[in-house]
């Protein structure tokens, strides 16, 4: 039985690389793709390119809009579409191999929330692979871990159907819409990781992170420090998870000491019970109050 996959893409000024993505999503096998497309206010060609693939496919839905940044403009996505069995997540600028979508779903069989994600090979404008390990994390995050750090790129992700309707209950903060994505997946359901990669993950100017050394990492966090782009919303977002949602025993009091330690001091104390917290980065926001 063909499975339905609804493809969820942001687009902005895209129009170097967006054909080359669009004609590797239109053609995955064995998945039937239904692709929603918001463009979040271009200034190129990009809409003209959407709107010449959608005259032509009739699985391609257009949202247009105003800039609302990228985080925004997919979780609009998130919220607006609903009753299909699998949902993805896809960047503009990527190139999918023909199995991704298969590969994905095969693995989120069980009847509760699940999320899928995986390697991505890094390549660069010409197609040659830079890293066959896009990313340094490999495997899936405790919950206590999710909830403090982002680790793999949402174009790997793939969820089903339960998991969807958990992701539109959120209306919180966010850094980021693959973050909270899979921070919900960790508190409500599973992640499955795949050591495989299914994507050519593509490095360039505008998103390099995926190749960042260890100076740029250390001065983007200094810079991000400095100018308090913190806000704690990393114990807002925590905060949020648990008036949204209904969590065990475990995750309840993890998510409670995690979003109100500013309240309570003891919950700095307690946090430090779980191994994932006892790091020199972490303990020193908590410190300076920045989580």
């Amino acid at each position: 039985m063909t499975r339905q996959v609804c493809v969820l893409l942001s687009t902005y000024n895209g129009e170097e690389y967006i054909r080359t993505q669009l004609d590797s999503v239109l053609n995955q096998e064995d998945v039937e793709v239904f692709l929603y497309i918001r463009d979040d206010g271009s200034k190129d060609q990009t809409r003209e390119i959407l709107h010449e693939y959608a005259k032509n496919n009739a699985n391609i839905f257009l949202l247009e809009g105003k800039n609302l940044g990228f985080v925004q403009s997919f979780w609009t996505l998130v919220k607006e579409t609903r009753d299909y069995a699998f949902y993805a997540f896809c960047d503009q600028d990527d190139i999918w191999d023909k199995d991704k979508l298969k590969v994905a779903v095969a693995s989120l069989m069980e009847n509760k929330p699940m999320l899928y994600t995986s390697n991505v090979i890094s390549v660069n404008n010409d197609m040659e692979v830079l890293k066959e390990k896009g990313f340094p994390f490999e495997g899936v995050l405790s919950y206590p871990d999710a909830l403090q750090r982002p680790v793999l790129p949402g174009c790997t992700f793939v969820w089903n159907n339960a998991l969807h309707k958990e992701l539109q209950k959120y209306s919180g903060p966010q850094v980021a819409h693959d973050w909270t994505t899979y921070i919900i997946a960790s508190a409500v359901g599973k992640v499955v990781y795949d050591t495989k990669s299914h994507i050519r993950y593509r490095i360039h100017g505008n998103n390099a992170i995926g190749v960042e050394s260890f100076l740029g990492k250390v001065s983007h966090k200094m810079h991000r420090f400095i100018h308090n782009d913190y806000k704690n919303v990393k114990s807002d977002i925590a905060q949020a998870i648990l008036d949204i949602y209904s969590l065990d025993e475990y995750k309840q009091k993890v998510t409670m000491y995690f979003a109100q330690y500013r309240k309570h001091p003891s919950y700095f104390f307690k946090l430090m019970h779980y191994k994932e917290y006892r790091n020199l980065n972490f303990i020193f926001l908590l410190i300076t109050r920045k989580v």
